[in-house]
């Protein structure tokens, strides 16, 4: 049975019953998504044999500040990082000591499943439970008070959490993730950080840098329909009559030009066939050619207006004056973050300083750049225990430039002056690779 609290001496009195275990199951209901404009309105905590659900609109959580704040004292969640954030936007709590079993089942089915991670799956696998989500979304912009159905609904998703973790773990440890999983609990505050304080940009650069790529594409588009008018037919306007963002159009234009690409044919012998894509193997054969240079240079540009354009500036949320991503933080099968459910995606800025120098600090502020330098190639040297590899960390060599002058059999630096530099990128691709 839950206890709904609603006075600040209903809460004081839970506490002492809240360190009677080191752990337990934590959830939130909210207002909204949005932890800088929505706020908590029922914080749930609770096992299978005790819930508390407490309502945040008639009492403040502070009091349980130093409970949810200590690691030692472990919390449960399913997605833990939209609490963290709902917590921290609503009450300034930076929760500790969080086990969330979303990425406990996105670790455990990375590059096998990409579908199973919601709390009534996961609850459905490991506990043969049918969960009713029904209500989830009744508290949302809720008025006056909650019913018994909230609140058992509430109740419920706290109570069966902590049987629930207990079988992900076992999974967890059979397949010796532990210590990955650990890595990634103690990340999901750092990420919700992230995502809760967000990243902000200057506009005037920002846009400044979106005219000068359109005004590229541009250009590189005039070129092309000036060579294309020799093969197209014209309007009554002289504008010539292809869509160049067509792949057909643009195939059926590059066979009339007589654009012929190499090929290896049955016995490994090369010949030359009509072109059959305009894909970028393609553009690279043919890259020396003056309207193949141009189709580069307009694809380039017109990629670059429509991923880093008037998205990110509409992103910017007016209350904070910066953007909010969503830093999925196992959303890959290698286990890297991504940014899949957001407008916009700041895991992937071009490298280029037009938009670098776009993302700015407050004044009396800096931002900090760190970088990992080559630490997958580290981690590679450590399993594999090559002798070379060693010793070039050892010296605190360049890995790429050690393994392009390994490679080439000649001296290869960063500096740009030295004309090898250029053979470091080819060897950066093969360690990656």
């Amino acid at each position: 049975m839950y206890q709904h609290i609603t006075t600040d001496s209903q809460l004081r009195g839970i506490i002492p019953e809240l360190y009677k275990h080191d752990i337990w199951g934590v959830d939130s209901e909210t207002s909204g998504l949005n932890p800088h404009h929505d706020k908590v309105v029922l914080l749930q905590i609770g096992r299978p044999d005790q819930q508390f659900v407490i309502d945040t609109r008639k009492v403040s959580p502070e009091s349980l500040r130093p409970w949810m704040e200590d690691e030692r004292q472990r919390k449960i969640l399913h997605n833990g990082k939209f609490d963290y954030k709902a917590f921290r936007g609503s009450f300034g709590i930076e929760l500790e000591g969080i086990r969330c079993s979303f990425l406990g089942e996105k670790l455990l089915n990375a590059g096998r499943d990409f579908k199973g991670f919601s709390l009534e799956a996961v609850m459905k696998k490991y506990l043969k439970m049918d969960m009713d989500k029904t209500l989830q979304k009744s508290f949302i912009d809720h008025k006056g008070d909650f019913t018994s159905e909230q609140l058992q609904y509430a109740a419920n998703d706290v109570k069966h959490l902590l049987p629930m973790y207990r079988e992900q773990c076992k999974q967890i440890q059979a397949d010796g993730l532990e210590n990955v999983f650990m890595i990634e609990n103690n990340a999901v505050a750092a990420f919700g950080d992230m995502e809760f304080d967000g990243m902000r940009i200057d506009p005037v650069l920002w846009r400044k840098t979106l005219e000068e790529n359109r005004e590229f594409a541009k250009v590189a588009l005039t070129k092309m329909k000036e060579v294309a008018k020799e093969y197209c037919d014209v309007d009554l306007l002289g504008e010539v009559m292809i869509n160049f963002n067509s792949q057909k159009q643009l195939l059926w234009l590059l066979k009339r030009m007589g654009f012929k690409v190499r090929v290896r044919g049955r016995h490994g012998e090369e010949e030359l066939v009509e072109i059959q894509s305009t894909d970028k193997a393609t553009q690279k054969q043919l890259r020396d050619a003056p309207f193949i240079k141009m189709l580069g240079e307009y694809r380039k540009y017109t990629k670059l207006c429509s991923a880093y354009g008037e998205q990110y500036l509409n992103a910017v949320d007016p209350l904070t004056g910066r953007f909010h991503p969503d830093l999925g933080q196992l959303d890959t099968d290698s286990g890297r973050p991504a940014s899949g459910d957001s407008a916009v995606n700041p895991l992937n800025i071009p490298k280029d300083n037009r938009y670098r120098h776009a993302f700015i600090a407050w004044d009396g502020y800096v931002v900090e750049v760190d970088d990992y330098c080559s630490c997958e190639l580290g981690i590679w040297a450590e399993i594999s225990q090559d002798p070379k590899l060693l010793d070039l960390f050892r010296k605190g060599e360049d890995p790429h430039c050690f393994v392009a002058s390994d490679l080439y059999g000649v001296k290869v630096t960063k500096d740009k002056k030295d004309p090898n530099s250029k053979l470091r990128a080819p060897a950066k691709a093969l360690n990656f690779g």
